[in-house]
């Protein structure tokens, strides 16, 4: 196929990628608002893509229902990590609202903490191991 050809075609996209990287690909999610639509694309080329979402724990109610209405339609392949050893109440009792530190120390404890740690956990966990990445 040209290449003309493959970029008018999300789902050529999709499969040149699967194809070309022999199907280890994920998804990291944030279920924003754009996101079904990758998610979408991606399942119907591989529908057990892993999908990696990293619950905070401060997220709002309407990104779990929608997480939720979109693991169920799309059948999707959710991994769900959060950090296991700091929950959220335990992170602020001892460090406090990092998100509202002054300092870039705190912002850096409270992404490693929160989602940096996470990721990677529920990354190691997909075997075998992606070679691609997808963000939606």
């Amino acid at each position: 196929e040209r290449v003309d050809d493959i970029v008018a075609d999300p789902l050529a996209i999709m499969r040149f990628t699967v194809e070309e990287f022999e199907g280890r690909v994920a998804i990291i999610t944030s279920f924003g608002t754009q996101s079904a639509v990758l998610l979408h694309i991606a399942t119907k080329v591989l529908p057990d893509i892993p999908v990696v979402w990293v619950d905070t724990g401060y997220l709002p109610r309407e990104t779990y229902e929608y997480a939720e209405q979109l693991k169920a339609v799309l059948k999707l392949n959710l991994i769900i990590k959060s950090n296991q050893e700091w929950s959220p109440a335990r992170m602020e009792a001892i460090h406090g609202r990092l998100w509202e530190s002054n300092t870039i120390e705190g912002h850096t404890l409270y992404q490693r903490m929160r989602k940096v740690e996470p990721l990677n956990e529920g990354l190691n966990s997909i075997t075998p191991k992606p070679k691609v990445l997808l963000l939606g």
